[in-house]
């Protein structure tokens, strides 16, 4: 006599569900880590663009009218505003999230205040001001 050795329904079906309950937890954290390494990039972006403006601040004695800050992904958008009293002594940046991200708000100022809020149901950095000294309510710094 042979015996045959394969798998039986019943333990393809306990397999299925195992692979199933484990992609379904899985998987929306990944999506997570996916989008916080997003948001980090787009605090990287944001610092290095202040970077280059206190460089400038420090050859000209004020802050550009305009910048650029670079997104190659597009995964946020980006508001360089200068700001102050004579204009160009202060600025904000913020950037908004595209898409899925769209719930995701950063801000940084010239007084070095960063703040910011990921996965919010509303944008608690609208009113976002380099006199501000702390995060307003709803973000956090960064």
């Amino acid at each position: 006599m042979r015996t045959h050795r394969a798998f039986t329904l019943i333990e393809l079906l306990v397999t299925m569900a195992v692979l199933a309950i484990l992609s379904a937890i899985a998987w929306p954290n990944y999506l997570n880590y996916v989008n916080q390494s997003k948001a980090a990039t787009a605090q990287q972006a944001i610092a290095t663009a202040m970077g280059a403006l206190e460089q400038q601040y420090l050859d000209t004695r004020s802050y550009p009218a305009s910048d650029t800050i670079a997104d190659t992904h597009n995964y946020f958008t980006y508001v360089y505003t200068p700001t102050g009293n004579p204009p160009g002594q202060s600025y904000t940046i913020t950037a908004s999230g595209n898409g899925v991200l769209s719930q995701y708000y950063i801000a940084a100022s010239s007084n070095d205040l960063r703040c910011a809020c990921l996965a919010c149901s509303g944008n608690p950095l609208n009113g976002f001001s380099a006199s501000l000294n702390s995060c307003p309510a709803g973000s956090v710094p960064w």
